[in-house]
């Protein structure tokens, strides 16, 4: 029997999407999940009318492949991730928001008897959601798509595995930086803050094969919420004026290991001073929407080895 404790999830990026590189050298993911992803076989039941009353046949119509990662955020964790979800690259440490495809295999190895592989080619990431909460770890979820699953005995030729990352899980308490807020006072406090990123992925099928010839790319999502204490009317007032401004947010405590987030238009939506009771402090609710900064060309931009 077979335990998810001993389960190793890495991944390579593939040069021609589907294809896994040749002597891959594999990076580890850390995740809190095992067996994220998996295949969705899609069926279909036979119409046709058989005087027994009988069903005549399951037809298999289709394959594709996604899942999700939860993970607890460390420096260097998300690189390869947001290049994947932003469609953008790495330039100097600066990456925004774009149109390039970088797809991954990843691979699952179950160690039973002789080792289990499970590959999946041309895998993306869809969407990347993180989550900030006072006292708590930084912790997030990576959406992936991906094509095919294929199973092997044995590692592909040739291929090694590095090590895998010992940076530091971040938490709330000790890994946050500067929080930008439109509306939010001079010494305001946030209890929590999300962002989700997302890419509208979508399979592209196509007829004589059951698997998809890849993905088509839909509009940039950018969205999140902050929960904050409510010191100041400007922070409601932020929406119903319908204001937009820049939300940042930088993650990490080492010098040269933080992330920037910078949201350069965002605007404010459906805020809302949260109803509550004899022991619970006033809050706003206060999420936002990303749209086009004309300043960087883009929705999302993202610094890595801020000091």
């Amino acid at each position: 029997m077979a335990d998810h404790s001993s389960t190793r999830t890495a991944y390579i990026k593939e040069v021609t999407p589907g294809v896994t590189p040749a002597t891959p050298v594999f990076k580890i993911l850390r995740a809190t999940r095992a067996g994220g992803l998996r295949t969705n076989k899609e069926t279909a039941e036979s119409e046709e009318i058989r005087e027994d009353g009988n069903l005549a046949a399951l037809i298999q119509t289709g394959q594709a492949v996604s899942g999700p990662y939860p993970f607890e955020l460390s420096y260097g964790l998300l690189d390869d991730w947001l290049e994947s979800v932003m469609c953008g690259t790495w330039s100097t440490n600066q990456l925004r928001n774009g149109r390039v495809v970088n797809s991954y295999t990843v691979e699952e190895t179950r160690r039973i008897g002789t080792n289990s592989f499970s590959r999946f080619t041309n895998v993306m990431a869809s969407q990347l959601d993180l989550e900030v909460t006072a006292k708590q770890k930084i912790t997030g979820t990576l959406q992936l798509m991906g094509v095919r699953e294929t199973l092997a005995a044995a590692i592909v030729t040739g291929a090694t595995y590095g090590s895998a990352s010992t940076e530091p899980i971040m938490s709330a308490g000790a890994s946050v930086g500067a929080i930008t807020f439109p509306g939010l006072p001079a010494g305001g406090k946030i209890r929590s803050f999300k962002l989700s990123i997302a890419n509208g992925l979508r399979d592209q099928p196509y007829i004589g094969s059951l698997y998809s010839d890849g993905f088509g790319l839909g509009q940039v999502k950018v969205t999140g919420e902050a929960e904050v204490y409510f010191s100041d009317q400007a922070i409601y007032n932020a929406s119903l004026q319908h204001t937009a401004g820049l939300v940042s947010l930088i993650l990490g405590s080492a010098a040269n290991k933080k992330y920037k987030f910078d949201v350069g238009q965002a605007q404010i939506g459906d805020g809302e001073i949260v109803a509550g009771g004899n022991t619970d402090d006033i809050m706003a609710r206060m999420p936002f929407t990303g749209v086009f900064d004309s300043s960087t060309s883009a929705t999302l931009s993202v610094a890595r080895a801020v000091t």
